[in-house]
């Protein structure tokens, strides 16, 4: 937010802006200040809470070769476009455009044009620097309310005094929405587990059909945002891209938010893992507290353990030589392993945990449950 604000106060000089960015830098300063009394009063690690920001600004500079590869930069926009819908967010693209060229004449503390620049701002370090986390784009939503603000700016006109419009919208939502759910499914859920499940498995054998077939749930958007301009340009709407392109990406929001109401996978953390719960509630049982447990962010936060597990979570997807984990594992007594298809990278699954030399030494110190995406190894 508060680089977003300086960037856009260097193009346009607007000094309420200085306002919000000192707003900003106080609240980071309160933010630290309490949680740091906080963790004092009640004896709880602070160290916990800058560890992963820590990994962040690390991975921001120091990109490893999968992080910083060209098909983990695809694979990002594909789920920033799929998980906020490809329709709403060429919505919030076009209003954000206009919000930056018109001049703003009102006195609110801040101008669109500057709401703009930070949602823009958002999505574009997000995409090119830190990307998806454990398969989700959680911090790109920061951006969404923002743009909903825009985007509802730029079409709320349209219905003002308009009943007809409004029933016909609704009607259209709702037939788009069931044709998403048959047509078009879960985008997300195709190339983050699908995909990766066969890249891990086979060496990527089944990708094209994958890839294909995600492509053309694109395809039929476009061939809706298409059907939907030509049927409000028909009745005189004034501005029916946007319309448009609103009306779509509010039935496929609706549309992947039904999906994953129903789904029996994550559709957060580790997006299209099934059997975190079980394999959590498995792994408190197999385990004390002060054991070290060598495994995933969501399970470890699930389990509730102690630092130097968690500490090892963030580290699990940057061990791809076989021998630096065998050895890593043989000198701390680490109690139980976890891993799964969707909660390590394909590099660290691949080289590590479907290697025969590291099979063969967990199978003689420690025991094997499969529960279902995790495969979790007990100490004997």
């Amino acid at each position: 937010l508060i680089s977003s604000l300086f960037l856009y106060y260097l193009v346009k000089r607007e000094k309420k802006i200085l306002q919000i960015m000192g707003i900003g830098a106080v609240g980071l300063i309160l933010f630290n200040a309490t949680w740091r009394l906080y963790g004092m009063i009640t004896n709880w690690p602070i160290e916990k809470l800058y560890i992963n920001a820590r990994t962040n600004l690390f991975c921001f500079f120091v990109k490893n070769i999968e992080s910083g590869s060209l098909p983990t930069l695809l694979k990002t926009i594909w789920l920033t476009l799929t998980w906020s819908s490809p329709a709403l967010l060429a919505a919030a693209f076009l209003s954000s455009a206009q919000a930056l060229k018109e001049p703003d004449t009102r006195k609110g503390l801040v101008s669109k044009g500057a709401i703009a620049a930070y949602g823009l701002m958002v999505y574009i370090i997000y995409i090119l620097f830190r990307g998806q986390t454990y398969g989700i784009t959680k911090y790109h939503s920061t951006a969404l309310g923002v743009f909903a603000i825009l985007i509802a700016g730029t079409v709320i006109n349209e219905f003002i005094d308009n009943r007809a419009l409004i029933r016909k919208s609704i009607l259209a939502v709702l037939f788009l929405t069931g044709l998403y759910l048959w047509l078009v499914g879960d985008p997300v859920y195709i190339i983050n587990y699908v995909l990766k499940k066969d890249m891990i498995l086979t060496g990527g054998e089944n990708a094209v059909p994958i890839i294909a077939g995600a492509i053309s749930s694109l395809t039929i958007i476009l061939f809706s945002v298409a059907a939907c301009f030509l049927w409000l340009k028909k009745i005189c709407v004034k501005k029916p891209v946007y319309l448009a392109l609103f009306i779509t990406g509010i039935a496929f929001c609706l549309s992947l938010s039904t999906i994953q109401i129903l789904a029996e996978y994550n559709t957060v953390y580790s997006y299209g893992t099934s059997g975190t719960k079980d394999a959590i509630k498995f792994v408190e049982d197999a385990t004390d507290k002060d054991d070290i447990i060598f495994g995933p962010p969501e399970i470890i936060w699930g389990v509730e353990t102690n630092l130097q597990s968690y500490k090892y979570s963030l580290q699990i997807n940057r061990w791809t030589i076989k021998e630096i984990f065998e050895d890593t594992l043989r000198k701390n007594n680490i109690k139980c392993l976890v891993y799964g298809i969707g909660s390590n990278t394909i590099n660290s699954y691949r080289n590590i945990f479907l290697a025969d030399e590291v099979i063969t030494m967990l199978k003689k110190r420690y025991n094997r449950t499969d529960i279902g995406s995790f495969t979790i190894w007990v100490q004997k």
